[in-house]
């Protein structure tokens, strides 16, 4: 009886394994299935299926997947943003039908979101100078939609549509308002190209809408010093303007430096007591463009930059670095806050803007490409690829990143890798030279 009883249990045993066995063989399937590396495999092939799909659809059909930024609706981050910044990119990838491209870029590029933005500018880029030939007739035509998409586009080309600037102008002097305001849009990220067009703006900007003054400032902010015949109406906006326009007023004197009988760095750090934090971060914006003319008021910016209660940090540390040239304590405080969720898209905009300067951020950011956000991997990939030369060594962490279902990130990879690529050779250049 007792040998029967010890045999019951080994084959109860035994029995009990075989179950856990089967119970553990199914498992692992579930186990591949939810985890994370099949889920960003599975991505991926939705993502190449998906670009592959996009490439099957007319024109007509790629501009009707954006139409709905047309309306303002925007998908949340997932599948359908993905489709819609894939179908933008499309379009700047051949030139049929052309002036339904130029409106399905312009409908993105018109989104007031990053990303769509980014993407529509890339499209337009990739066009190249087919697309210019057509933007002088469209703002020719008189007809206000073509109008609207033209100026649209030239706003997303910047300073490479330098060769639109008279004809920018004399809409500006068209003295029709309609007209005035198209010029003054497509104006605004002209950089230093549009200092022909200082006198116009300058004629114009008292009697125009407070969200029309603020482009002219944006325009003012990439002229900087040739600007200063418009410092008096500036002055006057910043005194008197809509709060948006008068914060943004402050931004452009701080870009046209010290004028005679007004001191813009002592009137920006006054602005520091603001109530919003809106007009204190601008405030520092044009502190941080007037350098070190605006080293008067660094205890100011310092005091900023190291209240931790501060919701302008970022934008302090910057302006310290601009008007000292130091850099220990502003990428100090713009590495600390990368770990916060409310500030570490601006300190990686900022890190980015001090370039090779902020190299001591470099083992940190380096953890940020591989973040959950594809916002702050691809912000984490730029920030590097601006460093230059002294991120050479994390060149194979950026490309690791080259697969990733998201285009733009893609893109921001193909660029950051480019650029220390080409710094180094510069670097390596000028070594031998010497």
């Amino acid at each position: 009886m007792e040998t029967q009883k010890q045999t019951g249990q080994i084959l109860s045993y035994a029995y009990g394994i075989m179950i856990a066995a089967a119970v553990v063989s199914c498992l692992i399937p579930i186990f591949y299935f939810t985890s994370d590396g099949y889920a960003a495999q599975r991505v991926k092939a939705e993502s190449v299926a998906q670009q592959a799909e996009l490439k099957t659809k007319t024109v007509a059909e790629l501009v009707e997947i954006i139409s709905p930024l047309g309306r303002g609706r925007r998908p949340a981050p997932g599948a359908g943003q993905e489709r819609i910044l894939a179908a933008i990119l499309q379009l700047g990838e051949s030139e049929n039908d052309l002036d339904l491209r130029i409106k399905g870029i312009a409908t993105a590029g018109n989104a007031s979101d990053t990303e769509y933005e980014s993407a529509a500018r890339i499209a337009i880029k990739n066009l190249g100078l087919v697309s210019y030939e057509r933007f002088e007739a469209m703002l020719a035509s008189g007809d206000p939609e073509q109008t609207a998409h033209a100026v649209i586009c030239i706003k997303l080309l910047g300073e490479e549509a330098a060769v639109f600037v008279p004809q920018l102008i004399e809409m500006v002097e068209s003295g029709d308002p309609t007209t005035t305001r198209h010029g003054v849009f497509a104006l605004q990220n002209m950089g230093a190209s549009a200092t022909p067009a200082v006198e116009a703006l300058n004629e114009v900007i008292l009697s125009l809408d407070f969200n029309a003054q603020i482009m002219v400032c944006k325009a003012v902010v990439g002229v900087g010093l040739e600007a200063a015949p418009m410092a008096d109406n500036l002055a006057q906006i910043f005194e008197k303007g809509n709060p948006s326009a008068r914060s943004w007023a402050g931004i452009a004197l701080g870009a046209i430096g010290p004028i005679e009988n007004f001191d813009t760095a002592k009137m920006l750090a006054g602005r520091l007591t603001a109530i919003t934090h809106v007009e204190k971060i601008r405030a520092l914006e044009g502190l941080s463009l007037m350098g070190t003319e605006g080293e008067s008021q660094k205890e100011v910016i310092k005091a900023a930059m190291l209240d931790l209660k501060g919701r302008v940090r970022p934008q302090a540390a910057y302006a310290y670095y601009c008007v000292t040239s130091e850099t220990e304590t502003p990428v100090k405080t713009l590495v600390e806050l990368l770990s916060s969720h409310s500030h570490s898209a601006e300190a990686l905009r900022h890190l980015w803007l001090m370039g090779a300067n902020a190299q001591a951020a470099i083992p940190d950011v380096r953890k940020l490409l591989k973040h959950e956000s594809v916002a702050i991997r691809e912000s984490a990939v730029l920030v590097l690829g601006n460093m230059g030369a002294v991120a050479e060594g994390e060149i194979a962490a950026i490309k690791n990143l080259a697969s990733d279902p998201d285009p733009l990130l893609r893109q921001a990879v193909e660029e950051a890798v480019a650029a220390i690529e080409k710094d180094v050779k510069k670097k390596e250049a000028e070594g031998s030279e010497g």
